[in-house]
């Protein structure tokens, strides 16, 4: 494996990372593998240029798969474990890295097997005896060494920088962006929240900054930004893995413009899913009101998940198979709002709401509704007057209301604190006006209870917040509405 080294890593977490997990071994490339003080000691992991995770069992029981059970997923008490923590690797390297997939080896014994992860699946080789059977894992090994940085699942439109590296001419204009935002910021020039939040983007020297490519298909341009760490990042490996940043953009004469918002995502391709880009130049078109401005957007090329390589291993299961495709997406918009959490009285919580019934409306007579209405996707911007308003973002779900009259996915679109009922109990309905409007009911329900004067006792918010919008109840053919909040609606009272 010339070019990469093997560190022991079992008792050193990354101390980038809030997480205190590390696996036992890893695959780095020889320049920035963790250094030992002698040969005694073990590294320390480094989630950021980690290229394959080794993890070791000591036998078959601890086997993350399980080949006598559809599609190999465990049960067990101690594999099922092995499986979480393994995606906890990958879950951790993917929010460090910008990766299209990644690579792991779990040795069970004598025994082993490869593993490669994406946003959509887990492919594993049959266990194989390494010590028999050397040529599996030594030819899996030498071929990897030889890959190149996008075969081995980097993100050729993602360029690493170091904040630590001073010379670096993009890390200079990071750190001058950042002076001349203090002093717009008290000279009243930039809102004070989008200063904290860019000023909070670098202030780990240990954690990286990028310079990412946003591809415009339309214009077939490519446009540049400088990023520090996500602003948002989304938990988990499987799904959209959406990260968002303050951005700043790398102009063509080398300076830097106004701070945007960039959403990094991978998002699920379907010929009735358009880009979310494409329905916000569409709305922008129109005029309405209350949403993002649409500056670039683009599809990644060659960024695909797995779906096609699985339906090419099983083709008699393709009409069945529940594997999504994901496409690497990226967009930026103008508007950098701040949460709805720090609204100043209940009268700016109730007109933000408005202003969101007001954009939902706007977008539907223009035939586009928007399907995941949530306490996230709510924000507040300041207006032309200086006012606070409300602002309905993430249009990615949307759909054209006249283009498909059944719903697209076996499961249900939205987050599920804020669906609607009759959507919880029936994933394949298809979201209508009422359901927006229930969902912006329930948001608001759930900002007054965390902040605002009401009945409930203090020692039973928590409680009223689990049972109205985490709790469900269990039918065999899956989860529906919980019961508080499928009494609210019934009944017209909490």
């Amino acid at each position: 494996c010339r070019g990469f080294k093997v560190v022991s890593t079992p008792h050193k977490s990354d101390t980038a990372s809030s997480s205190n997990i590390a696996p036992d071994c890893g695959i780095y490339p020889r320049e920035h593998a963790p250094r030992l003080d002698d040969a005694t000691q073990y590294g320390r992991t480094d989630w950021s240029h980690l290229e394959i995770t080794i993890e070791c069992k000591k036998d078959f029981s601890e086997d993350p798969f399980d080949e006598n059970t559809a599609n190999s997923e465990p049960f067990a008490k101690a594999r099922k474990s092995t499986l979480g923590q393994i995606l906890s690797y990958a879950e951790l390297v993917f929010q460090t890295q910008h990766r299209k997939h990644h690579f792991m080896i779990v040795f069970l014994g004598t025994s082993a097997r490869l593993v490669r992860i994406d946003r959509s699946c887990v492919f594993a080789t049959q266990r194989f005896n390494y010590v028999e059977n050397e040529e599996c894992l030594t030819e899996f090994l030498w071929r990897f060494a030889r890959l190149s940085p996008a075969e081995r699942g980097l993100d050729p439109t993602a360029q690493r920088l170091n904040p630590k590296n001073t010379r670096d001419p993009l890390v200079r204009l990071m750190r001058e962006k950042l002076n001349a935002a203090k002093k717009a910021k008290e000279e009243n020039k930039l809102e004070p929240h989008i200063f904290e939040a860019y000023k909070a983007s670098l202030s780990d020297d240990n954690v990286p900054w990028w310079k990412l490519e946003v591809c415009h298909e339309v214009a077939d341009v490519a446009h540049f930004f400088l990023v520090g760490k996500p602003h948002f990042l989304a938990p988990g490996v499987r799904g959209r893995g959406t990260r968002g940043y303050i951005a700043v953009p790398l102009l063509d004469n080398g300076t830097l413009g106004d701070f945007v918002y960039l959403k990094d995502a991978w998002r699920v391709k379907h010929d009735e899913i358009v880009q979310e880009g494409t329905t916000l130049e569409f709305l922008n078109h129109h005029k309405v009101p209350h949403i993002p401005t649409l500056v670039c957007h683009g599809d990644l090329p060659d960024q695909l998940t797995s779906r096609a390589k699985w339906i090419e291993l099983f083709p008699e299961e393709e009409e069945d198979c529940r594997i999504k495709e994901h496409q690497h997406y990226r967009i930026v918009v103008e508007e950098i709002g701040k949460p709805l959490s720090q609204f100043e009285n209940s009268g700016q919580l109730v007109k933000a709401m408005y202003n969101v019934i007001q954009a939902h409306e706007a977008a539907y007579r223009r035939g586009i509704i928007h399907r995941d209405i949530s306490a996230g996707n709510i924000l507040l911007i300041k207006d032309s007057k200086g006012r606070w308003v409300g602002f309905l973002t993430d249009w990615e779900l949307a759909k054209d209301v006249h283009k498909t009259s059944h719903e697209r996915q076996p499961e249900r679109t939205g987050t599920w604190q804020f669906m609607s009922a009759h959507v919880q109990d029936d994933p394949g309905r298809v979201v209508v006006i009422a359901d927006e409007l229930e969902s912006i009911f329930h948001v608001l329900i759930f900002y007054v209870v965390r902040f605002c004067h009401h009945t409930l006792r203090d020692s039973d918010v928590g409680q009223f917040l689990y049972d109205y919008f985490d709790d469900y109840s269990p039918y065999s053919h899956g989860e529906r509405a919980g019961r508080t909040k499928r009494t609210a609606l019934e009944q017209g009272a909490i």
